[in-house]
């Protein structure tokens, strides 16, 4: 007799065949199918004159094999494509062209198809006339001069909607922000020639009144209204409306900022044009943290700033409502620590001007100091000119609490008092990381013009980057100088602090930290250049080339010979929170063992 429990282990077997079965089936199902599918081989096309085939297939589905890559084909793609093409080339102003199929050919073996597409361009449109139809007293004789449709110009979508972008912002920035726009486009086709006039309903002129503001849990309303750029009875322009917007933005408090308007009443939008603003934000996290390691290896003969180093910044943006920071600070490696605590408004005593005070103790040990301990106070008062330009005038008070100088080197006796002076200008996409743009900092320092029992120097800096894309590959490139010349012989010690340095995690990366230094005289250094591209996730890779060195005053000739030289490859580990780098910097030191001859960086962030 067969048991219950082998009738079902019997079963239990059987279930799991048919299982196995199926899913087997499935998988080489699955495998057929993807066997059958057809992939594109060669995509050619024939009479396009006008345009060069490489620039036609940016614009199509599919593309022809690679490699490592092949493209589906399917017919729904292929009419897609035909259709792309051909509304591509009326576009342009070939408005009789004519695109179809000339060949396919199928490789049964290789499941690949050839296709040949036929262009046949026809005439193209040109413009004969551009005209504007509105009020006389919106536009003066000039203006048709600045639009990009122009007669004689080739009949293009591109520029027509450029030209009606551009009317619109033309009349938003005189109050008319919701004018239309409407092109008509007048046809000859005998001579194939267009008439292009450009109709124009202006609506009301936009005038504010009252402002409105939500989305504010922490700030005041007052702290937004005063960066407001626009009041109640004002023309509402898109100017003023940009503006606002950017000094909102620039506050570094709000996430988020959108500007509306409301009319009044149906009746008025043909009347007066009175309408209600309603400023829309979101705050942002008033409380940030910041945090950083370095680490920086050099050999045993480089007892200074060798080993790992770090930072911690906190701050608190938003005290008593009004945007007011209080922000800490502190730097630290072995040899070298540093702290400040800052206090800063945006507004001084109803001026936009933003003032800053911030206390620093800074203790330093250099090539060039067993010790020196300094603590100062520095007084700024910054403006914003517009979104890329930006004015610092500073009031710096240092003194050395104690200072232990190595060989010749001299203590400042006094205090030192600094009036100085920033300009920055920056387009820069993005300050962190950036991939285009240019940032400038010009710098000048005078010590001792308040008191001449201060150490009396001028110090002048110039830092220019410079960033462009190609593809995904970043290119960088910077170039920094500097002088610093005691103009007074009775007191010509500068304090050790100002003094230049060159070497270290983000210029010669090759030579350790302050490894070349100057009391007074000339800085000049640059990241020649530096190349970034992706590798894979997260990870990106670096090849830099810095050049630069430090030099006394009179400069002899052989200032292009004594430049100092380092390269070599970096990697980039780009994460939410911050961007860890790693460079390999190798000198050129023809009398160094290899052992010196290259210098391990890690850091945090970009070098420049």
């Amino acid at each position: 007799m067969i048991s219950f429990s082998n009738t079902v282990n019997r079963l239990h077997r059987f279930v799991l065949i048919i299982g196995v079965s199926v899913l087997l089936c499935a998988v080489l199902s699955d495998a057929k199918t993807r066997v059958k599918e057809w992939h594109v081989g060669v995509l050619q096309f024939k009479g396009n004159a006008t345009f060069k085939s490489g620039d036609i297939l940016e614009l199509t589905y599919l593309q022809p094999s690679k490699v490592f890559k092949k493209e589906r084909f399917s017919e729904w793609r292929l009419r897609s494509d035909v259709d792309i093409v051909r509304r591509f080339y009326r576009s342009q102003g070939f408005l009789e062209n004519r695109v179809r199929v000339d060949s396919i050919a199928r490789d049964t073996a290789k499941r690949k198809v050839d296709i040949v597409l036929q262009i046949t361009e026809g005439p193209r449109t040109a413009v004969s006339r551009v005209s504007v139809a509105a009020a006389d007293s919106l536009f003066d004789s000039l203006f048709i001069n600045k639009l990009s449709l122009k007669n004689g110009s080739y009949l293009k979508n591109t520029l027509l909607n450029a030209d009606i972008q551009f009317i619109k912002e033309y009349l938003a920035a005189r109050g008319y922000l919701d004018s239309k726009v409407d092109p008509s486009v007048d046809i000859d086709t005998a001579h194939y020639l267009a008439n292009v006039v450009y109709e124009i309903k202006e609506g009301p002129k936009i005038r504010v009144d009252s402002v409105k503001i939500e989305g504010l849990k922490k700030l005041k309303s007052s702290y937004v209204r005063r960066e407001l750029r626009f009041k109640n009875g004002d023309i509402l322009t898109s100017d003023r409306i940009r503006r606002s917007e950017q000094n909102l933005f620039r506050t570094n408090l709000l996430n988020s900022v959108q500007i509306e308007h409301e009319y009044k009443s149906a009746d008025s939008v043909n009347e007066s044009g009175v309408c209600d603003v309603t400023v829309s934000v979101t705050e942002t996290n008033f409380f940030k943290l910041q945090t950083g390691l370095g680490y920086s290896y050099y050999g045993k003969d480089y007892k200074y700033y060798e080993g790992i180093r770090g930072h911690v910044k906190t701050s608190y943006s938003n005290l008593f409502g009004l945007g007011h920071q209080l922000a800490f600070n502190v730097e630290g490696a072995f040899p070298a620590q540093y702290a400040d605590v800052t206090y800063s408004t945006p507004w001084f005593f109803n001026i936009p001007l933003q003032f800053a005070s911030t206390f620093y103790l800074d203790r330093m040990t250099t090539r060039n100091l067993d010790s020196a301990f300094i603590r100062g106070l520095e007084l700024s008062f910054n403006y914003q000119a517009n979104s890329s330009l930006e004015y610092v005038y500073r009031v710096n008070l240092q003194d050395l609490m104690w200072f232990k100088g190595v060989d010749k080197t001299e203590s400042p006796k006094t205090m030192t008092q600094i009036v100085g002076s920033d300009i920055i200008y920056d387009t820069r996409n993005d300050i962190v990381d950036p991939s285009k743009g240019m940032y400038n900092l010009f710098t000048i320092d005078v010590a001792g013009l308040i008191d001449k029992n201060s150490n009396r120097y001028i110090k002048v800096t110039d830092d220019f980057q410079y960033y462009w894309k190609f593809g995904k590959i970043i290119f960088g490139s910077g170039l920094h100088i500097g002088l610093i010349y005691a103009y007074d012989s009775s007191n010509q010690v500068i304090p050790p602090q100002e003094q230049f340095s060159l070497g270290g995690t983000k210029i010669l990366r090759g030579y350790s930290q302050d490894e070349l230094h100057i009391d007074k005289g000339v800085k000049v250094a640059a990241n020649l250049l530096e190349i970034r591209f992706p590798i894979v996730w997260l990870f990106r890779g670096a090849l830099f080339l810095d050049a630069g060195n430090v030099y006394e005053l009179p400069l002899h000739k052989s200032f292009i010979k004594e430049l100092k030289w380092s390269a070599g490859p970096g990697l980039r580990v780009k994460t939410p929170l911050a961007i860890i780098r790693m460079d390999i910097g190798f000198n050129f030191e023809k009398n160094n063992a290899f052992k010196n001859q290259y210098r391990l960086q890690l850091d945090i962030g970009q070098p420049f």
